[in-house]
């Protein structure tokens, strides 16, 4: 009998419903388009639920081939160096403990590593780094990185720029990227291991990777919601192939 050939297999963690009533229980979640961009890059996307035991974590390297951390509420901040601002979400321990343990696996085991939006953030706060709690309150700018919620995600909003030197260059083959904006937290100090790899117009971190690891990127915005255009789609193609090599 002939080998069915393995298609990677990428861990997404989950987030929860961000609203429930007293009593209701939490309800582990991924948005879809995250789950079609792991599908139409060729992998197979496997749920990680935000109850995954800490203790077992080291035991997803040998059950996944990479891992994806999606957006979603902030980082609490005592995690990550920030200031108080009412703009900051409710905190979630339990996601955040996850997320961080599962990022910190990830680097040692050399497993490909994805993030997106808070999941860039986690990553950064994983390794020690710092982040703004309130773009507008902390860091000065014109430019307004959380656009309306009525603008969709499809929409192309904002610029950022890219270093031609880093592997976020090699992948998207461009060194000016327009991209979606529905963050209103930032990278500040960067954590061990990262460098900054792309650069709002104003000059706020928009995208961090460590060069030493096969692939560990972070991007600010939603590229999820932009796969109709062939660089956003190259993210996850990327991001799939490494895993694969890694399968």
């Amino acid at each position: 009998m002939a080998k069915t050939h393995m298609k990677a297999r990428i861990g997404l963690i989950c987030s929860d419903n961000d609203e429930r009533r007293d009593g209701e229980a939490y309800r582990n979640q991924v948005n879809a388009r995250y789950v079609a961009s792991i599908v139409n890059a060729g992998g197979l996307p496997l749920l990680i639920p935000l109850q995954f035991p800490l203790t077992e974590v080291e035991r997803l390297s040998d059950h996944f081939d990479g891992i994806l951390i999606i957006g979603g509420g902030d980082v609490a901040i005592e995690r990550c160096g920030g200031k108080a601002h009412p703009s900051v979400s409710a905190p979630n321990p339990e996601r955040d403990a996850l997320e961080i343990a599962i990022t910190r696996m990830a680097l040692a085991y050399n497993l490909p590593l994805f993030g997106i939006c808070r999941g860039e953030q986690v990553m950064n706060v994983a390794t020690g780094g710092t982040l703004y709690s309130d773009i507008p309150s902390q860091f000065e700018t014109a430019l307004n990185h959380s656009q309306p919620e009525d603008i969709p995600i499809t929409k192309l909003t904002q610029q950022v720029q890219i270093l031609t030197e880093s592997k976020l260059y090699s992948i998207v083959r461009t060194d000016r990227l327009w991209a979606n904006t529905f963050h209103h937290q930032a990278v500040n100090a960067l954590g061990d291991g990262f460098r900054a790899c792309a650069f709002g117009s104003d000059g706020l971190i928009e995208a961090i990777e460590n060069p030493d690891h096969p692939f560990a990127i972070g991007v600010q915005w939603h590229p999820e919601g932009l796969q109709n255009h062939s660089e956003h789609a190259a993210l996850f193609q990327a991001f799939v192939a490494a895993a694969q090599s890694r399968a």
